[in-house]
């Protein structure tokens, strides 16, 4: 059985100049927290710590998420401790195109970068639903786009009973 467990968090924007772009990289907030939870879950689930840890980042354009493997993929390695041929992180990014539970056949990027993209879009619906909420009133203002922080984690926060679930898929 292949379960995919996830983190959420409100990643705040922020505005860079065309120089800036050229010379930025990409934060993903709280990252080493969302890690750590993961490793803390799946070691409750299997008692065993993971040999290997393989990161796909997304990154995707709308274009590319079009089901079936005719268009490639391209990906590049920014760090490998596992030692990987080329050969064989390419054979496992191709494994995991198949492992998609939404589709019968291949997807063009690997199930957990598609999960992730799923996940992310939900957390946007849960957003847009907190911004059309009349019980929470108006926004407050110079936070995060005048949105209060907290209330933006607690809109995407997880049930507690769908932790464990792919909820997403």
């Amino acid at each position: 059985m292949c379960l995919y467990l996830i983190k959420v968090r409100v990643q705040t924007s922020r505005q860079e100049t065309s120089q800036e772009l050229l010379y930025s990289q990409e934060v993903i907030q709280d990252l080493t927290n969302m890690v750590r939870e993961l490793l803390i879950q799946f070691y409750k689930s299997t008692r065993f710590k993971p040999t290997r840890i393989i990161y796909y980042r997304g990154g995707v354009s709308e274009g590319q998420m079009k089901q079936g493997t005719s268009r490639p993929s391209h990906y590049q390695v920014l760090w490998d401790d596992n030692c990987f041929t080329a050969d064989e992180l390419q054979l496992l990014t191709y494994q995991l195109c198949h492992t998609y539970v939404r589709c019968t056949r291949s997807v063009s990027i690997p199930a957990p970068a598609y999960y992730a993209r799923l996940v992310a879009f939900r957390a946007r619906y849960h957003l847009v639903d907190k911004d059309h909420d009349s019980a929470e009133g108006s926004h407050v203002s110079g936070q995060s786009n005048g949105r209060d922080p907290q209330a933006l984690a607690k809109a995407v926060q997880i049930h507690h009973d769908t932790q464990h679930t792919m909820y997403f898929a």
